[in-house]
């Protein structure tokens, strides 16, 4: 997978990746799409393919800490969690100053961003993702990837776990689509890859991410993580702790199968 040059890259397979996303005259011009029998399995990158949100989560708590406050309340950080950078959120930095007055700056954004990444870093996918992509993989179907977060960021940290062959889309809000909880990335994924929406399967970690994709038709798995666990997965066809916890083989092939 690439963010610049070329929008394309090449699986193992030889079946190229495309991505979309806030990257200026990356699009490519319109080509032929192959419209696939069976429907697709299309994931959400944060939080569901990697754990970002733990380390991101953490490294505030720390930074509260350092200024002499209990940890970042989890039911407000949560209120961010899934959705459109660009909507309106709880902003954490605002919320300590209205805490403590006068924020240190080194700590709240130079420490803190070099320790969320190294705590990023230090993270493997998810348990189970790397086993449900193979079982896709050798059932010959379409995986994409549907995230609200910019598509460098995505590619970086797919690249850094050799994972973007793994994925022939991935369609990230920007460049005129919506994050979630609109179905914008979802919708966009699907169309790129030639499936139907109510033929494929998303894997979702929070509401926010449940909600869009069943706005977009697709039934929906939610992997809660950490920091998710417990919030309303309403919506959600199989709520589970980890993709590892449940069959790739009933559930992709009952999902995305020509019957489905």
């Amino acid at each position: 997978m690439t963010t610049g040059g070329s929008p394309y890259s090449r699986r193992p397979d030889n079946r190229r990746v495309d991505i979309v996303g806030e990257i200026p005259d990356l699009l490519p011009a319109p080509h032929e799409r192959i419209r696939v029998v069976a429907g697709a399995l299309i994931l959400d990158f944060d939080g569901t393919i990697l754990d970002t949100e733990t380390p991101q989560y953490r490294a505030w708590c720390e930074v509260y800490e350092a200024h002499g406050l209990e940890p970042l309340d989890i039911d407000l950080w949560r209120t961010n969690i899934g959705l459109d950078p660009g909507s309106e959120r709880f902003d954490p930095y605002d919320h300590l100053t209205s805490l403590v007055g006068r924020v240190d700056t080194e700590i709240a954004v130079t420490r803190r961003r070099h320790r969320m990444m190294d705590l990023i870093r230090a993270e493997e996918p998810r348990r189970g993702i790397v086993g449900w992509l193979a079982f896709a993989r050798s059932r010959g179907l379409a995986v994409g990837v549907a995230s609200s977060s910019p598509i460098g960021w995505v590619s970086e940290h797919l690249d850094r776990l050799q994972l973007g062959f793994e994925f022939e889309v991935v369609s990230c809000a920007g460049g005129g689509l919506r994050g979630k909880p609109a179905p914008d990335v979802y919708l966009d994924a699907c169309a790129r890859l030639g499936a139907d929406p109510g033929a494929s399967l998303a894997v979702e970690d929070s509401p926010p991410g449940v909600r869009a994709a069943r706005a977009a038709g697709l039934r929906c798995l939610a992997v809660p993580n950490p920091v998710t666990a417990g919030m309303d997965f309403v919506g959600a066809t199989v709520v589970a702790g980890s993709l590892a916890d449940l069959d790739p083989s009933a559930l992709l092939d009952r999902a995305t199968g020509p019957d489905a």
